[in-house]
């Protein structure tokens, strides 16, 4: 039976950010359907995972994943890794969905603006969410609503 929940980041309060009523048959599948609707479109996500920043983007998780990695980036503002260890994370990150990975690196090397990139929603909902989930980008909960 469906079950009503209230779902958002719980890190904040609630006046703070965006909650949603969602219907579900669990939490977690509450959780999962916020995700999929809200949490992957919201801007300050997307700029994230659009930004070909070396540090304090997504890609952050590929360029600086370990401390020797942080460590040489803010002594020499230079990565230690090279582009095909970067690739390899990358694909590492997504797993069996290579193509997910391609689509990411692709763009990441190219020339293409960050902000044309998204306005072409060039990552599918699929990558997105991937991507979100393993960040996390936040913490996510749902607290059922009771009926009276």
């Amino acid at each position: 039976m469906d079950k009503q929940y209230i779902v958002g980041d719980s890190e904040i309060s609630f006046g703070e950010g965006e909650f949603h009523i969602i219907t579900a048959k669990s939490s977690d599948e509450a959780i999962n359907k916020f995700i999929k609707e809200f949490a992957v479109q919201e801007d300050i996500f997307l700029t994230h995972v659009y930004d070909k920043s070396i540090n304090m983007s997504f890609a952050t998780k590929f360029w600086l994943q370990n401390q020797e990695d942080e460590d040489r980036y803010m002594e020499s503002a230079e990565a230690l890794i090279s582009e095909d260890e970067f690739k390899s994370r990358v694909y590492d990150f997504f797993g069996t969905d290579r193509n997910h990975a391609d689509i990411f690196i692709d763009y990441y090397f190219s020339d293409e603006d960050e902000e044309d990139a998204k306005e072409k929603e060039l990552f599918t909902q699929d990558m997105l969410v991937h991507m979100w989930t393993g960040l996390p980008f936040c913490k996510v909960e749902a607290f059922e609503l009771e009926k009276k």
